[in-house]
C-alpha cells in the first residue's frame, strides 16, 4: 500500500474460500487502510483488475456510498496531511500503534457536494497521472545513465573498439561519443585482480572511492510530521517517512548530490535536496571522484543477504576506477539527464 492503487505481489484464494470471507472482501471503489504499524497508509481499490480482494487482518476497508461521496475524493481526503495526522493522533498507543473500524467510523470529514467532490478528484487524479508519468520517465533516464556507465566502465566498449583498430569516426558514431570524449579512453588493456582492465585504470575497494557523511540528528516515525520543510528518508523504496522543521542533517543540491545506502535493505538512491534520515540510512559522496560516478560504480554492488547491517560488506567490494577526467565527464553527460537541468 502507500500508493493510489492497491498493487503489488498477491496471494490467491479459491472462489469458495473467497465466498466464506465476504466480510473481508474489498471491491473496486473501496478504500483500504492500514490498521496497525505504519498508520495512515491508504489505497483505492481500482476498477478493471480483479473483482474483489481479500483484506488481511492488518487492514480495514471502507465501502463508499456513491450517492453521498466519491471514492477518489475520499482517497485524496484521507491521504491529506490533516487526515493522516488525525489517524495517528487518535490511534491506540498500547503495544504496536493501531486503529480500528470504530475510530475510522468516527473520523470527521468535510464533504462538499458530490459534483464538487468529482471535480476535485478529477483535478487531483490528473496531477497524479502527471506525477506517475514523470516517475516513469525518471526511471527510464536512470536506466539510460546506468546503461552508459556499463558500456564505458564495465564492458569497456570504447576501449575495446580502439584496441581493435576501429576508426575513431566509426566509434564515435556507433557509441555516441565526441572525439574529445573518445580521446580520454585508453587503447589497450592490462591484467588486474579483476581480469583485464583499461590501461592506467585501477582496481580499488568501494571504501576507497566514497566518503561517508554524518546524518546529524536521527529521526523515527514518532518524531516526524506529515508536513514540514525537511524530508526524512527511510530505508525503503517509498523514500520519505515524514518531515520536520529543524535544520537538515545533510545538505544536498542539484549541483552537489549526495548518495544514500540503506544499511539493512541495501536500497540506494541519489538525493538532490537537503534531508534528514532515520537510523541506518547512510549518506556518502565520492572521494577523489565525482559523486554521480561513485554512485553508479557502487549501485547494486551489495545484495540484500538478511536483515542486518550491510555497510561493512558493501565497502569491501572492488570497482574499476578510470582517470578522474573521464569519471567527471561521465557525470557531466548524465547530470542533466538525471536532474532535468
Amino acid at each position: 500500500m502507500g500508493s493510489r492503487w492497491v498493487s503489488g505481489e498477491f496471494a490467491y484464494v479459491s472462489p469458495e474460500k473467497a465466498q466464506s470471507l465476504q466480510s473481508n472482501l474489498a471491491r473496486p471503489g473501496d478504500i483500504v487502510f492500514t490498521q496497525r504499524g505504519t498508520l495512515g497508509q491508504v489505497a483505492l481499490v481500482p476498477e478493471g483488475v480483479f473483482d474483489s480482494y481479500v483484506v488481511s487482518q492488518s487492514q480495514m476497508k471502507l465501502t463508499v456510498d456513491q450517492t453521498k461521496a466519491n471514492s477518489h475524493f475520499l482517497y485524496y481526503l484521507f491521504s491529506s496531511p490533516a487526515q493522516q495526522e488525525y489517524i495517528r493522533q487518535n490511534a491506540i498507543q498500547v503495544g504496536v500503534p493501531h486503529t480500528n473500524l470504530g475510530i475510522l467510523r468516527d473520523t470527521p470529514v468535510s464533504l462538499p457536494s458530490i459534483d464538487e467532490q468529482r471535480a476535485i478528484a478529477h483535478i487531483l487524479g490528473t496531477l497524479d497521472d502527471k506525477i506517475e508519468l514523470n516517475r516513469c520517465m525518471n526511471e527510464t533516464l536512470e536506466a539510460i545513465a546506468r546503461a552508459i556507465f556499463k558500456s564505458w566502465f564495465v564492458d569497456f566498449d570504447p576501449v575495446r573498439a580502439k584496441a581493435s583498430g576501429e576508426a575513431p569516426e566509426s566509434i564515435c558514431r556507433r557509441l555516441g561519443l565526441t572525439p574529445d570524449l573518445l580521446s580520454l579512453f585508453p587503447n589497450r588493456f592490462v591484467d588486474s585482480e579483476l581480469g583485464e582492465i583499461p590501461e592506467r585504470w585501477e582496481v580499488r575497494a568501494v571504501g576507497d572511492v566514497i566518503e561517508r557523511l554524518s546524518v546529524g540528528k536521527k529521526y523515527e516515525q514518532k518524531t516526524v510530521k506529515t508536513v514540514g520543510k525537511v524530508p526524512v528518508l527511510d530505508q525503503g523504496k517509498s523514500g520519505i517517512i515524514g518531515f520536520h522543521d529543524d535544520e537538515p542533517g545533510v545538505t544536498a543540491s542539484t549541483d552537489s548530490p549526495v548518495a544514500v545506502f540503506a544499511n539493512h535493505t541495501c536500497y540506494m538512491r541519489l538525493i538532490y535536496f537537503p534531508f534528514s534520515a532515520i537510523q541506518n540510512v547512510l549518506p556518502f559522496v565520492g572521494k577523489g571522484v565525482d559523486t554521480i560516478w561513485a554512485f553508479q560504480a557502487t549501485f547494486g554492488k551489495q545484495a540484500f543477504i538478511e536483515y542486518k547491517g550491510h555497510w561493512p560488506d558493501f565497502v569491501i567490494h572492488k570497482v574499476v576506477v578510470p582517470d578522474l577526467d573521464l569519471a567527471t565527464e561521465y557525470s557531466k553527460v548524465v547530470h542533466s539527464m538525471l536532474t532535468g537541468c
